[in-house]
């Protein structure tokens, strides 16, 4: 079942009711494109496969949001404008407006990372990905063809690669590119279930068996820690000194079980925000895609990253 898009004045005032309003700019971009094929070749492999009558609940939800007057074709300039009136006018903490603050996205870049994920909402766009990028076998949309699909409104002079289009989006772990060994074109693009899932205003607090995110309120005031006198002097300064980013990071070392965790947790806490805890055992894999997603998950979350590890006598990491 589709999503249901309501006036906008109607929309929750929340990560869900603008995670709506983005998915919906993502479908524009789509049925956009597909018009778009149709002028140009006619009755492409998609008009003949029946894949798009799912598409008319989506352009009947769309239709009743935008003015009479508009054509859908031209309607993603007003539908993003609305999407920055409705955010301005919203006081509640949005997960993608945090995300775009904090990444600087373009709007191509937060279109194109909302392409990558519908297939999440509504397996169907599977189905349509798989034949628009036939004979590349794969039912979420690669690299080409989200390039396409976000720079369908862009002005016909202005020229970008596809690697451009995403590429932050790669680099930031916000997406996860498959198949590398393919053209960067053909790369298979997902978003991480469990980025996907914040976005759309679901936080889980187990993230994978290593990483999780522990609520403030586990964690005693800083003033309550059971530390040497001017050690808890030293440590209650951190949070002004991270306020105004004289701090960037901090580094907490001492033997197994001595409390380290606890005093993040309670610095997390002077500061109003929630531990997003990794432990990470053995050697740091670049690689690895908890590692990756850590910085867009605290992000997103709001949560302060807290990274533990144990190297080995003699290793520094």
């Amino acid at each position: 079942m589709s999503p249901n898009v309501r006036p906008f004045a109607d929309l929750p005032r929340n990560a869900v009711g603008d995670f709506r309003l983005h998915f919906y700019s993502a479908v524009l971009c789509i049925t956009n494109y597909l018009r778009h094929l149709q002028d140009v070749v006619g009755q492409s492999p998609i008009h003949r496969s029946g894949l798009l009558p799912f598409l008319t609940g989506y352009e009947r939800e769309l239709r009743a949001c935008i003015p009479d007057e508009m054509d859908l074709s031209d309607a993603t300039p007003w539908w993003r404008e609305q999407i920055e009136n409705w955010e301005q006018e919203t006081t509640a903490r949005l997960p993608l407006r945090t995300l775009a603050q904090g990444l600087q996205l373009t709007r191509s870049e937060l279109t194109a990372l909302m392409l990558a994920g519908v297939v999440e909402e509504d397996i169907r766009f599977g189905s349509l990905f798989a034949a628009l990028q036939e004979p590349l076998a794969a039912r979420r949309p690669c690299l080409g063809l989200i390039a396409a699909l976000s720079s369908i409104e862009d002005p016909p002079d202005e020229l970008r690669d596809s690697w451009s289009t995403v590429q932050r989006l790669v680099q930031c772990g916000l997406v996860v590119a498959e198949n590398q060994t393919a053209p960067r074109a053909e790369w298979v693009l997902r978003v991480p279930h469990v980025l996907w899932d914040v976005i759309r205003g679901r936080v889980t607090a187990d993230i994978n068996p290593g990483c999780r995110i522990i609520s403030r309120r586990e964690f005693p005031p800083l003033k309550k820690l059971v530390l040497d006198a001017e050690l808890l002097q030293r440590v209650a300064r951190v949070p002004r000194a991270m306020i105004s980013t004289q701090v960037d990071a901090i580094i907490v070392r001492g033997m197994a079980d001595s409390g380290r965790r606890t005093v993040i947790g309670s610095l997390a806490r002077s500061l109003r925000r929630d531990l997003l805890f990794y432990e990470c055992r053995g050697v740091v894999d670049a690689t690895d895609e908890t590692w990756q997603m850590m910085g867009p998950l605290a992000t997103l979350t709001g949560a302060l990253p807290a990274i533990a590890i144990d190297p080995a006598p003699g290793e520094t990491k």
